[in-house]
């Protein structure tokens, strides 16, 4: 199964989604912020990452373009309270964005189309 790393500031929303991903099946992974992402990512391969965009020490937006700029382009999905900074988000490469608070049954459904883009041939 799939494995997903889950990056978000409030200890409360990492346990929620790592619940709810892996009653799913998923193998889940938390990170604080942006820079202890970019480290569990040099040791731990993940097939996507659901990504809060207000952190401290490196926040969501500052996270993607690192990402990305290497030319990372494993899905991520942006879960923001702070819908205005979608856009911005968007343009610096998440995959798709919902805001907060969710229905989790939609970040599922979610997850599960993003991941199938991924895995998808061509």
């Amino acid at each position: 199964m799939a494995s997903i790393l889950i990056v978000d500031d409030e200890p409360s929303v990492v346990w929620l989604l790592r619940n709810a991903l892996e009653e799913a099946g998923y193998t889940t992974l938390g990170a604080g912020d942006g820079v202890e992402a970019l480290e569990v990512l040099q040791s731990s391969p993940v097939d996507l990452i659901v990504l809060d965009l207000l952190m401290p020490r490196m926040d969501g937006l500052e996270f993607l373009q690192r990402l990305r700029a290497p030319g990372d382009t494993r899905p991520v999905l942006v879960l923001t309270a702070v819908s205005d900074s979608i856009e911005a988000a968007c343009e610096r490469g998440a995959t798709f964005a919902l805001t907060k608070p969710f229905d989790p049954d939609r970040l599922l459904e979610v997850v599960a189309k993003l991941l199938h883009i991924e895995d998808s041939p061509g």
